[in-house]
């Protein structure tokens, strides 16, 4: 978990550096949400210019087109600013969710750990009182 953590902060602190290494690596570009429901196209602006959504879409939930959005124009984003198709992946990363997801997942494992150790400092009191008798 604190890895995961400390690769968030190492793509933030990318992130920052790439915008002040002087060169304005931005030109159009295109993204689609991983359903393939959305394509966003992004001008060299930051700008969004053109989105379509595939006929599907109207047969999807309210929040899911609003997910699909979201990738297809970030991903589009990400392509503009000279990013491969794996990068632009990390664009659709929402680090509020992903650190509140890690801090669910720390919280659930140190409860089982408690679960667990609970159980096993009560079978060890049981132990204990049968080797008295």
């Amino acid at each position: 978990m604190d890895s995961a953590k400390g690769q968030l902060e190492l793509m933030r602190q990318q992130q920052s550096e790439a915008q002040f290494d002087g060169e304005d690596p931005r030109t159009e570009g295109e993204g689609e949400s991983q359903d393939g429901l959305v394509r966003a196209v992004m001008g060299p602006d930051g700008r969004l210019m053109q989105l379509e959504l595939d006929e599907r879409s109207t047969h999807i939930s309210r929040s899911e087109l609003q997910r699909s959005i979201i990738e297809a124009v970030n991903d589009a984003w990400a392509m503009g600013r000279g990013a491969d198709a794996d990068d632009s992946a990390v664009a659709n990363i929402d680090p509020g969710a992903l650190t509140q997801s890690l801090n669910e997942a720390r919280d659930q494992a140190v409860q089982s750990m408690n679960r667990i150790t609970e159980g096993l400092l009560d079978a060890m009191r049981q132990i204990e009182r049968s080797t008295r008798q």
